[in-house]
Parts: structure tokens; C-alpha cells; sequence
């Protein structure tokens, strides 16, 4: 089986990376006549075809995503609401720059009207996209529209992936009700600079699962690598509570080996508080 992977922004990098491990073969250049699978990274919708398509979005700050799959002629039951963390410390602090994201299944009359938009639907099959629809959203307003899953979301869906990767990415999803988590590691500079000296990564095979390599390699050897990259990788976990979720996920990047690493710690109290706050939100509206 042939995968082409299409990221302009490097997003599916460490999706890369795990198909490769795995034993896929990944294309660079291949005609879509000749794709046995097709994996795109998340694209925005122009405001102007949001407002066509009867959302008339308002300019304000995305406060969390919902995500749908679309089968080609409806839509899946399961609703994905992502959290993204934006700065790299908690308390919103710290520079800006992706720092991961916290997700869960979650179904709420709100999503389901938005979803349920006649224009909406019609627009989708005759796109004949097949996969993730999603809504970046600011209380009960819609901010944003995008074909996939934005940002750091999409690796908290990959998480969920219980058996081939490949099937989990292809094929209608069955989401589990934990939360979901995905940390981003770097190291200083990041998001700054791109790059900085050369140093050596160093993955345990304990938790090479729930990690996602971002970072260009030089030197491989075993579960370590050279990079020059600031950009390291992005840890998954999930689990019963948030709390635990965000425990397992920043386990992970600690104990990953790395100078001057950089990521979201201690950081559960400020994110549990924006889920509540927003879900009294939306369950008002």
C-alpha cells in the first residue's frame, strides 16, 4: 500500500514517521489516480465560503474546535471537542507558539445544530471530502471552518488509534470517551528559532508509543537521534480524567532526554477551568 502525505506545514511529520516504523510505504509526488491512501493536513475554509454556507463566523479568538466525520452522504454520531494550548506555559504565559491540545469525545445539541446545515452538507458531497469537518468556535459563535482536524486535535484522534494506525486514519471513527492530550516537546529556542546546535534525542522504548518525532534526524542509532531542530516531537496520552490525561502525557516528555527541553507542565488546574467555563457555555446555548 502506497500513503501520500500532504503537510505544507511539517503538521504530519511525526504521522510520517510512525507509518514508516510500521513498515508503509510513504510517496512525496504521486498522482491521485495512482493513491491507494490520501492524508492532508487540516485547510481553512475561506471567511467567504464560511459565510455562504450560512455560519457568518465573527472575528474573535477560537476558544475550542469541534470536530465531525463525514462519510460522503452523513455524518458520524461522534463529536471530537479539542482544547488547543497556545503559549508553552501554563497561566498563559510564556511565548507563544503551539503547545499541544486536550480532546474529547463530546455530543451537545449546539454541535449537532451547527453541523446539521443543509449548505453545509451539500457543499461537502459535492466536494466529496471524506473525513473530518471541523469548527473553530468562540463560546457559542462560529470563528473558523476547516477540512480536518486543526493544529495539535489531530494527534489526540491518532491517540485513539487502537490497533494499524492506517485503518484508524481511512476509515469512520469509533471515539472512545477518555481525554485525550498532546504536548508538544522542544527546547529552547523554540518557537523562536527553528534551529539551534546540534544535540542527541534520546526516545526509552517505554514510551517510543505515545511520542511522535517532529525533528529531522541525523545519527540514528537505536532510539536516539541528532538533530539541530528546536521542534522536538509531540507526546499523546489519554485517560479516565483530564487530570490524569495531561499527568501521563507530560510523564512522557519528561522522560524523554533531551537539553533545555520546553513543554506544558503542571498545567492542569488552567485547562480544566477553560473546559468548564466553556461547557456551561455551550450547554446554555
Amino acid at each position: 500500500m502506497k500513503i501520500r502525505i500532504v503537510s505544507p506545514t511539517g503538521l504530519l511529520h511525526g504521522l510520517r514517521c510512525r507509518l514508516q516504523f510500521q513498515g508503509h510505504e510513504i510517496v512525496e509526488e504521486l498522482s491521485r489516480d495512482h493513491d491507494d491512501v490520501t492524508i492532508e493536513e487540516s485547510k481553512e475554509l475561506a471567511s467567504a465560503i464560511v459565510h455562504e454556507l450560512g455560519m457568518n463566523p465573527i472575528r474573535a479568538n477560537q476558544d475550542y474546535f469541534i470536530s465531525k466525520f463525514w462519510t460522503a452522504t452523513s455524518w458520524s454520531e461522534e463529536t471530537l471537542l479539542s482544547f488547543h494550548l497556545n503559549k508553552l506555559l501554563p497561566g498563559d504565559l510564556g511565548p507563544l507558539g503551539a503547545a499541544g491540545a486536550v480532546c474529547r469525545r463530546c455530543e451537545k445539541p449546539l454541535f449537532e445544530r451547527l453541523f446539521e446545515q443543509p449548505a453545509l452538507k451539500e457543499f461537502l458531497k459535492l466536494s466529496g471530502h471524506i473525513g473530518f469537518f471541523s469548527l473553530g468556535m468562540s463560546k457559542c459563535d462560529v470563528v473558523s471552518a476547516h477540512m480536518g482536524i486543526p493544529g495539535m486535535g489531530f494527534y489526540g484522534f491518532c491517540q485513539m488509534a487502537f490497533g494499524a494506525l492506517l485503518d484508524h486514519l481511512v476509515s469512520e471513527p469509533k471515539m472512545p470517551k477518555e481525554w485525550m492530550t498532546s504536548l508538544v516537546l522542544a527546547r529552547w529556542p523554540y518557537p523562536d528559532r527553528e534551529e539551534t546546535r546540534r544535540i542527541r534525542v534520546e526516545i526509552p522504548s517505554k514510551v517510543f508509543e505515545h511520542f511522535w518525532p517532529w525533528a529531522r534526524v541525523e545519527g540514528f542509532c537505536g532510539n536516539s537521534f541528532q538533530t539541530t531542530d528546536t521542534l522536538i516531537g509531540v507526546a499523546t496520552s489519554f485517560g479516565d480524567t483530564l487530570e490524569h490525561s495531561m499527568w501521563f502525557a507530560e510523564t512522557t516528555c519528561k522522560r524523554i532526554e533531551v537539553e533545555n527541553k520546553l513543554y506544558h507542565k503542571n498545567g492542569f488546574t488552567e485547562v480544566d477551568q477553560r473546559v468548564w467555563k466553556t461547557m456551561q457555555i455551550v450547554d446554555q446555548g
